[in-house]
C-alpha cells in the first residue's frame, strides 16, 4: 500500500518477484501444488524443491519490510483502502466460486459458499490490521531516537526472531513445552501480527537510519543467509527428526528474516524506471487473492505438478507454472479491478478519508 507518488520501479519489480515467489511457495505447499509430498522419495528432486523453497520463502517478510520502509513516516492512512481490499477479496472469491460451479458442475452449498468468501486470505487480513495500526506505530517510533529505535529492534528480534528460531530447531530434539509462553509455546511459525509488526519496524528502521550497504555486500549476505536456510532444512530433514524440517521455513526464522532484509536492500540499490513494471505491480495484492483461490489452485493439477515434480524437468516446470498462474491472475485481476473501480470503488473515492 504505497502512495503512487513514491512508487519506485525497482521496488515494484521486487513486488512482482515476491508474488511469483508466493506462487512458488504454494507450488510446494500441501493442499495446493503438493510438490513437497510428490518429491518426498524423488532423490535429488527433494533437495531441489527445498532449495527453491529456501529462495522463495522470503516473500512474506520482504513484502512487509517494503511496507514498513515506505509507511514509517506517514501520520495518516487512507482508511478506505481497508473496505476496498475486503470488497476485492469478496468479489474475486465470489467470481471464482460461481465459475467453479459452472465449470465443474458443483452444486451450491451455503456452508462452502461462506467458507470460500474469505478462504486462504490470512496474509491480507493480518496485513490490513497492520495497515490500520501503522500510523499509531509510527507516532510511537517518532518519539524514539535512532539509538533507542535500534535498541527496541534488538529486543524484539532477540525475543520474537532469534529465540523463536532457537525453539523451533530445538523442538526437533526435545520437548519445548514450558520453555516459552510468549507465542503459542514457541510453536509460532510467524503467521501472526507480532511477526508482521517486527518486519514493519525493520523496514522502518532501514528508512530512518538510512542503512544502505553496497549492492555487492547485500547480494553476498542474501546468498549466505539463503544457503543457511537450505542447510538448516538439510540437517534436520536428514535426521530422525525430519518432521521438523519445515521449521527452517518459518517466517520468524532468523535466516529467513536476514534474507528478506538483504533481498530488499539489493533492489533498493537498483534504479529502474518503468511504467509497465509499475502497472503490473499495482495488481500484486489482487494476484495474491486470485492465486490462492481454489479455482486457480486447480491449475497446479492441470499443469501436472505430480508428474513433473519427480522428473528432470522439475525446475523449469516450477518456473513455468509460477509464470502461468501469475499471468492468469494478472489478466483476471486487471479486468476485475477495472470493473470495481468503475462501480463500487467510486463510492469510496468520492469520500476519501484519512485517519
Amino acid at each position: 500500500m504505497v502512495d503512487k507518488k513514491t512508487r519506485n520501479s525497482n521496488i515494484e519489480l521486487l513486488r512482482i518477484i515476491l508474488m511469483l515467489m508466493v506462487i512458488g511457495v504454494h507450488y510446494n505447499f500441501t493442499g495446493m501444488g503438493n510438490a513437497f509430498y510428490y518429491t518426498n522419495t524423488a532423490g535429488i528432486n527433494v533437495s531441489l524443491i527445498n532449495l527453491l523453497e529456501s529462495i522463495c520463502i522470503v516473500c512474506v517478510d520482504t513484502f512487509i519490510i517494503i511496507s514498513g520502509y515506505f509507511l514509517i513516516n506517514k501520520n495518516k492512512i487512507n482508511i478506505n483502502k481497508v473496505p476496498k481490499y475486503i470488497i476485492m477479496i469478496l468479489f474475486f472469491n465470489l467470481f471464482q466460486y460461481l465459475l467453479n460451479m459452472i465449470i465443474n458442475k458443483v452444486d451450491f452449498n451455503i456452508t462452502s459458499f461462506f467458507n470460500e468468501l474469505l478462504a486462504g486470505k490470512w496474509f491480507i487480513i493480518i496485513y490490513l490490521v497492520l495497515y490500520v495500526l501503522s500510523p499509531y506505530i509510527n507516532k510511537l517510533i517518532k518519539e524514539l531516537s535512532i539509538k533507542d529505535y535500534r535498541r527496541l529492534l534488538i529486543i524484539l528480534i532477540s525475543i520474537f526472531i532469534i529465540y523463536q528460531t532457537f525453539l523451533s530447531y530445538i523442538s526437533a530434539f526435545i520437548s519445548v513445552v514450558g520453555w516459552s509462553g510468549i507465542i503459542d509455546k514457541g510453536k509460532d511459525p510467524g503467521y501472526t501480527i507480532v511477526n508482521f509488526v517486527v518486519m514493519y519496524l525493520i523496514g522502518g528502521y532501514i528508512n530512518k537510519s538510512k542503512y544502505n550497504p553496497s549492492l555487492k555486500k547485500s547480494i553476498i549476505i542474501y546468498l549466505i543467509s539463503t544457503i543457511f536456510i537450505f542447510i538448516s532444512w538439510y540437517i534436520v530433514g536428514h535426521s530422525s527428526y525430519n518432521t521438523y524440517a519445515g521449521n527452517a521455513y518459518n517466517y520468524n526464522n532468523i535466516f529467513v528474516v536476514i534474507s528478506s532484509v538483504y533481498l530488499f536492500l539489493i533492489f533498493n540499490n537498483i534504479k529502474i524506471k518503468s511504467k509497465i513494471i509499475n502497472f503490473i505491480s499495482k495488481h500484486s495484492m489482487t494476484i495474491f487473492i486470485l492465486s490462492t483461490s481454489p479455482l486457480l489452485v486447480r491449475y497446479y493439477s492441470v499443469l501436472n505438478v505430480e508428474k513433473y515434480s519427480i522428473t528432470n524437468y522439475l525446475v523449469p516446470h516450477f518456473i513455468i507454472t509460477c509464470v502461468v498462474i501469475y499471468a492468469i491472475s494478472l489478466i483476471i485481476g486487471i479486468i476485475g479491478t477495472f470493473i470495481l473501480e468503475k462501480t463500487v470503488f467510486r463510492l469510496f473515492d468520492d469520500k476519501t478519508k484519512k485517519v
